[in-house]
């Protein structure tokens, strides 16, 4: 009898053993690890840096800091605007902090570097700073998310608009890096498309601060839309987020507000709408392994206060409604933050690159 019960209890170890490691590995290590890798001291510092990562924070204590009975944990760095820093991060991150998944990566440059290395790591990279529309194209991959807005969306939101009013000839004042480029080509596409002209542009050095000569440039021109990155009053532009849009997205900015004393920006606010379908779809699926997690974000609408209908689609791009807003007149501004009036929603099947025009290898194309 004693030999019997040991031969019994050693059997049901074994048959035990499969069973607890595979809850083990639900959630690797033990802790879900989210990463933030934005510039925290450069020139993106206001737009992405510490307020990228308190959202991303927000959504993690809302979530109730668990998932799956597993901890949540956000960690940060600033990569300087450099991709050879940045790539360097991400490796440590992935190989030594096993870190899970990025939710985002501030910039075009070193957001195609971080995607490279996730994917040899076979880790889930979601970007929110970054406007290239190369991550959706030619460097999209199974495991990157586009999902808060993109060249394009910019583009087409205030080059047509601008255009269809009779702005019709440009002079372009681009930032001399990927983003700049990129938004200028795109935009002049659609001017151009609408019937309008480009009779010029200028390259911008990063961190320059006199902009004469290429005002005085523009001027000559006798462009009547000078097309640039800046705040001024009737100047039209595209944004996915304004924090006085609606009664949700009002009530979320107030609470950022309260911690960084200043109203989010659509990369603030789709940081936290991107962690929060994150962690949904970890819970969806039971583990936090790559592919089991990307099934359930793409499969899953997002609804909340910065998308309605939202989707991911096999190209990676989270599609969603776009908005045209014009800056108010100080006269018209009713406090602080109060900057922008609708002109007009952008549905989200206009609003960004039709899968049509994909060069995504892992879009299907139509015979």
């Amino acid at each position: 009898m004693k030999r019997s019960g040991v031969i019994a209890t050693s059997a049901a170890l074994l048959l035990a053993s499969p069973f607890a490691a595979l809850a083990q590995e639900k959630v690797s290590d033990g802790v879900v690890k989210i990463g933030m890798l934005e510039d925290m001291s450069s020139i993106y510092a206001d737009i992405t840096g510490m307020g990228a990562v308190t959202a991303a924070k927000m959504a993690v204590e809302d979530f109730g800091g668990k998932v799956l009975g597993k901890p949540i944990e956000v960690v940060a760095a600033d990569h300087l605007n450099k991709p050879d820093i940045a790539s360097a991060i991400v490796r440590e991150w992935f190989d030594i902090q096993h870190v899970d998944a990025l939710m985002d990566v501030a910039a075009s440059a070193t957001a195609l570097a971080a995607i490279d290395l996730a994917k040899a790591k076979n880790k889930i990279v979601v970007l929110d700073g970054p406007g290239a529309t190369r991550i959706t194209n030619e460097a999209c991959t199974p495991i990157s998310i586009h999902y808060t807005y993109d060249n394009y969306a910019l583009a087409y939101g205030t080059g047509s608009a601008t255009v269809k009013a009779g702005y019709d000839t440009w002079f372009f004042l681009t930032a001399d890096y990927a983003f700049g480029h990129d938004l200028e080509q795109i935009t002049a596409t659609f001017v151009r498309a609408g019937g309008g002209r480009v009779l010029g542009s200028v390259r911008i050095p990063m961190n320059t601060l006199d902009f004469s000569s290429a005002l005085l440039q523009a001027q000559s021109s006798k462009a009547k839309v000078v097309g640039l990155a800046d705040a001024a009053q009737g100047m039209l532009l595209t944004n996915a987020f304004y924090w006085d849009r609606n009664e949700e997205s009002r009530a979320w900015a107030q609470r950022y507000f309260q911690r960084m004393s200043k109203m989010p920006n659509m990369t603030q606010a789709g940081i936290y709408s991107a962690t929060t379908h994150y962690l949904k779809a970890v819970e969806a699926a039971g583990t936090d392994a790559t592919a089991a997690v990307m099934e359930k974000m793409r499969s899953a609408p997002i609804n909340d206060f910065f998308a309605k209908n939202g989707k991911i689609r096999e190209d990676g791009r989270m599609v969603h409604e776009m908005y045209l807003y014009e800056v108010k007149k100080p006269a018209e501004s009713k406090g602080a933050w109060d900057y922008y009036k609708l002109v007009a929603t952008i549905p989200a099947d206009q609003a960004f690159q039709p899968l049509s025009e994909s060069k995504c290898p892992l879009v299907k194309k139509m015979q």
